[in-house]
């Protein structure tokens, strides 16, 4: 005489509401690891691109250019992603290279200074000029480069002089 289920109704639906907070709860710690791991990781990208900044100040400074040491200068727009993405690239092999042998500089598109070096070599932003130790353009590259294609390209310009 009742509806064919066996058990005590509010039984079951307590059972139903453990399982259920127990989903939420399983769901709410998967979230918290993917936050933590999304918050860390692009913590860690801004401390490696101000860290590289912070060290490098003169990075921005065109005027080493032709200053006996070959270069290679990335025209940048630090609102175009893809932009971003090849100065990351850089950034991340930097220190295979001797400032003293090779330049890695930056026209940043936001400044004075970087706009009007664009402009004098007729470069968009997502371009590497490559100059030889006077200052010559000698080679240019427009678009985004792996950190292993630009280590062999950079390690190439280097050895020509």
């Amino acid at each position: 005489m009742g509806s064919g289920k066996s058990g005590n109704p509010l039984k079951r639906n307590a059972r139903k509401r453990t399982v259920a907070r127990a989903a939420v709860k399983r769901r709410n710690r998967k979230l918290a690891i993917i936050i933590s791991a999304t918050l860390a990781g692009a913590s860690a990208l801004v401390l490696l691109i101000v860290g590289f900044s912070n060290n490098s100040s003169d990075v921005y400074d065109l005027s080493r250019v032709g200053n006996g040491i070959p270069a290679v200068v990335q025209i940048h727009d630090p609102n175009c992603p893809i932009c971003v993405q090849l100065r990351g690239n850089i950034i991340a092999i930097a220190d295979d290279f001797d400032n003293q042998q090779l330049q890695l500089l930056v026209a940043d598109l936001n400044s004075d200074e970087g706009r009007n070096f664009a402009e004098r070599y007729n470069a968009g932003f997502r371009t590497l000029l490559y100059f030889n130790p006077a200052g010559d353009l000698v080679d240019l590259e427009v678009g985004l480069q792996s950190s292993a294609d630009l280590v062999r390209r950079f390690r190439e310009h280097q050895s020509d002089f």
